[in-house]
């Protein structure tokens, strides 16, 4: 069984019998109530104004060096400011930190 939550599918699987209405309701309402907790946890990070200038930017396009030459810093820097929310929002690619902020409303 699938069941799409904002947009996302999660699959339930089990082995037996199918499942009966009510089955399917209870684990839709269980895959609600996971998304609504995540969903809450990740709006608690906070990101800092210097991490949110550079993420701004990587969000309009640019590159890091691009970046780092914008804002006067090194490329290093460019880098550190974005790990930090990189860990915030458990990110593994930069595509997917970009996406996330965006989402959760972080910049």
């Amino acid at each position: 069984m699938s069941v799409q939550v904002d947009g996302q599918i999660s699959i339930v699987s089990c082995s037996g019998p199918e499942w009966c209405e009510q089955e399917r309701r209870i684990a839709k309402a269980a895959l609600y109530a996971i998304h609504a907790i995540h969903h809450r946890e990740s709006r608690r990070y906070t990101i800092k104004e210097k991490s949110k200038e550079v993420l701004r930017l990587m969000c309009a396009g640019y590159q890091d060096r691009e970046i780092a030459e914008w804002l006067g810093i090194k490329l290093v820097t460019v880098r550190q400011r974005r790990q930090a929310p990189m860990q915030a929002v458990e990110a593994s690619s930069t595509a997917q930190l970009i996406s996330l902020v965006i989402k959760f409303g972080l910049i």
